[in-house]
């Protein structure tokens, strides 16, 4: 029998991406939702976990052949995903073009210049990522890092492995410009490729090592817990300019820029997910919410239906001029996720007693 899923991973999942779907589409929830606890994003969270996640499935795997096949699998389908969120915003795009709406001006540029075909083909190239369309490519890449990545750890080189992943990280702060490159048919995105994989591989270890679990979460050193929420609390201070700046703004903004995930975000980030997983050790009720773990059970689905979700609700500007259009938005958004979620979990169910009904009638017919 598989293991039982973690509800808390799924609530905590599905929860940054409802807060992503609706900071995408220009919520005033965004207020509250859009980095209140300092220099950290929803996206950091989710990138993190799916490492922690993978550590956790795949470290059992001894056999290689299989790790990589997992691993092809899993961004085959993120790639698959990626490329159906294109076509339907490009399909959008162009038959919003086709009767003659004017143009989406906050939709990809490429797709309503001229016919479209360039930013489709090099969309579909993974050459063009414009907004909201930049964050499915990284996950055709990061599944390829988790069997290198266990194959290092079970040697017992883990540390190794992750300072690598770590030059990598610092050379591309040195190297690559704090912005996604925009030229031609070109659009590097919000996330930086060789920045964010040093978040996803630290997720990878950390799942892969449950001693680690056991000493630092749940039984944590008091000193850990005052230091880690001395730091949250100090940058939540810079955030929100309640202490005297240490920094001119061009340097704050270098050390907490989120495409190439500069280092104050990254330490932040670091913090504030220690303490989370340590509240969840002592109460999982409090990351326990069925609703929500809904969403994380199902969160390619929900993530593509939140794509398209914004796109649509971005086509229309003019609704975002009063609060109660941008209401509206909001509204419209929160409850498609919620009926994909709750769609893919029916299905789920449906097939669940499909398998368990077979299974039955195969032992009573084996019986017979």
């Amino acid at each position: 029998m598989p293991a039982p899923r973690d509800l808390r991973f799924d609530t905590v999942r599905g929860a940054l991406l409802l807060i992503m779907a609706i900071n995408h589409v220009g919520s005033d929830l965004s207020r509250v939702l859009d980095q209140p606890l300092g220099f950290v994003s929803a996206a950091e969270g989710f990138v993190f976990l799916s490492g922690v996640l993978s550590g956790r499935l795949d470290h059992v795997v001894a056999d290689p052949g299989e790790l990589r096949r997992r691993a092809g699998r899993r961004s085959v389908r993120a790639y698959a995903c990626h490329a159906v969120c294109l076509l339907g915003v490009w399909l959008w795009v162009r038959g919003w073009m086709a009767m003659d709406l004017g143009r989406p001006w906050a939709l990809p540029y490429l797709f309503h210049e001229g016919q479209g075909w360039t930013g489709l083909g090099s969309g579909l190239a993974l050459l063009y990522q414009p907004g909201l369309l930049d964050i499915l490519p990284m996950y055709v890449g990061f599944p390829w890092l988790v069997p290198l990545v266990l194959k290092w750890h079970a040697r017992g080189r883990g540390l190794t492995i992750w300072l690598i992943s770590g030059a990598v990280w610092a050379l591309d702060q040195w190297i690559s410009p704090a912005h996604p490159i925009v030229w031609g048919p070109v659009n590097t995105g919000a996330f930086h490729f060789l920045s964010w994989q040093w978040l996803f591989v630290t997720g990878v270890l950390l799942g892969a090592e449950p001693r680690w679990e056991r000493r630092a979460i749940h039984e944590p050193r008091r000193w850990m817990l005052l230091a880690a929420g001395a730091g949250v609390l100090f940058l939540w201070a810079v955030r929100w300019s309640e202490v005297p700046d240490y920094w001119d703004l061009e340097t704050l903004e270098r050390l907490t820029q989120k495409t190439p995930l500069a280092l104050l975000r990254l330490l932040n980030f670091g913090l504030l997910a220690y303490l989370l997983a340590v509240c969840g050790s002592w109460r999982p009720g409090w990351l326990s919410v069925r609703p929500l773990a809904m969403l994380g059970r199902h969160s390619l689905a929900v993530f593509m239906a939140s794509i398209w979700c914004a796109q649509i609700a971005l086509s229309f500007p003019d609704v975002a001029d009063s609060a109660a259009g941008r209401w509206v938005r909001t509204g419209f958004t929160a409850a498609s996720v919620m009926l994909i979620g709750l769609t893919c979990e029916l299905h789920a169910r449906y097939r669940r007693r499909q398998t368990v009904g077979a299974r039955r009638r195969t032992g009573n017919g084996m019986a017979t």
